[in-house]
């Protein structure tokens, strides 16, 4: 049985719009609360010397019962090993994102501040590693299949008078940033009738809706305020 170091307090409030890999959202900020179990500041002596960690974390999802899955870079047509991905549907559901590190507080809870992670709202931490960039750094590691179907790609985001009148200035940041990243799915690149199809996501306390004014512009056109019963 593995113990849960903290509990993840993120701005990604559901799966789709959160980065593909870690540090592609750069900025994006999450906190990991500490479990009583392990809120004693030993735990955590000489860890904020170090600028980037290792997180082990559970993915909220069944255990996977397939050998092969269909990555999202494939267009969803393909099939590969589910252990040559990095895909959440994993036999153990264990995930490792490197995040850099902000702050660590010690108050009545110790609190870990990161920042350019991949990780939702509530994600379970079990293991907390320092990265060491002397070692975990592989010279001239290759890609694998990945870097025979490279797809990513950025759009420029915008936002109508609404939906800026809204939103802060850092929120709006975030958003290009994340937008931008185009988290749409490979296949629906291209294919959809721009004035129709909408795309929405839960993010921080708000819904976002935005819809495509051409393959490589995204609108915001309307914003939610979340309730906590939409948190459920």
């Amino acid at each position: 049985m593995l113990k849960i170091i903290g509990i993840v307090y993120s701005p990604f409030k559901e799966k789709f719009g959160i980065p593909r890999q870690p540090r592609l959202a750069k900025n994006i900020k999450a906190t990991i609360t500490i479990s009583k179990e392990f809120n004693d500041p030993s735990y955590f002596k000489g860890l904020e010397d170090y600028s980037h960690l290792w997180l082990s974390f559970l993915f909220d999802n069944k255990e996977n019962e397939s050998p092969t899955v269909r990555p999202p870079r494939l267009g969803g047509k393909q099939r590969m090993g589910v252990f040559s991905t990095r895909t959440p549907h994993r036999p153990n559901s264990l995930g490792l994102s490197a995040v850099k590190l902000e702050k660590i507080t010690y108050d009545d809870e110790i609190k870990i501040q990161i920042s350019d992670h991949d990780l939702l709202d509530g994600t379970r931490i079990v293991d907390i590693k320092p990265y060491l960039a002397k070692w975990d750094i592989i010279e001239h590691a290759n890609n694998g299949w990945v870097e025979k179907h490279s797809v990513e790609s950025c759009v420029n985001v915008i936002f109508d008078s609404g939906a800026n009148s809204i939103l802060t200035k850092r929120l709006k940041e975030e958003l290009v940033t994340i937008i931008g990243l185009d988290p749409r799915p490979v296949h629906q690149k291209g294919v959809f009738d721009f004035s129709t199809k909408i795309y929405s996501m839960k993010y921080d306390c708000f819904d976002i809706h935005w819809k495509m004014k051409d393959n490589q512009t995204a609108i915001v056109f309307k914003i939610d305020g979340l309730t906590e019963e939409n948190f459920k």
